[in-house]
């Protein structure tokens, strides 16, 4: 008998799990009735920001924003919206505890970055001029996380 070992660099994506998951399942689209109910989110975000989710091909991801529209954070990739769903739920208790991390990239700007207790990373945050506004913002990403409603694009 022959024995195959497969190169993991050489891995097509169909072959990925996701892929899969998303080849068996079409791509939903919103309802009249959660479209309608996402007006009336849009509403109530304009005080206390929103979680955006956009859904691709096979993945989740979701924005945190602020209530004057400006983009605190974005998720990582998720397969399932009850997926992204705990995901934010996670987001929220983490960045209450303090698992929050600010770096500097190669040109001095800073951002931030939410890990789990696991130190598994769960958002990134947008890139700001200083680690000083980098603070401010995951203040403010602190704030609204209470508050944000959840609205699906």
């Amino acid at each position: 008998t022959k024995i195959v070992v497969k190169d993991p660099s050489k891995r097509r994506y169909d072959d990925l799990p996701a892929a899969k998951l998303a080849a068996s399942k079409p791509v939903r689209k919103p309802s009249a009735a959660a479209l309608k109910r996402n007006e009336e989110l849009e509403k109530q975000a304009e005080t206390c920001g929103k979680w955006t989710v956009e859904q691709d091909d096979i993945y989740f991801v979701a924005e945190l924003f602020s209530s004057d529209g400006i983009m605190l954070m974005r998720t990582e990739k998720y397969t399932s919206l009850s997926g992204i769903k705990n995901g934010i739920e996670t987001i929220r208790k983490n960045i209450e505890a303090g698992n929050v991390n600010v770096v500097a990239d190669s040109r001095g700007r800073s951002r931030f970055k939410v890990f789990s207790s696991g130190n598994r990373l769960l958002a990134i945050g947008d890139s700001y001029e200083n680690s000083e506004l980098c603070e401010q913002a995951i203040e403010s990403a602190k704030r609204f996380c209470e508050t944000a409603v959840l609205i699906r694009k």
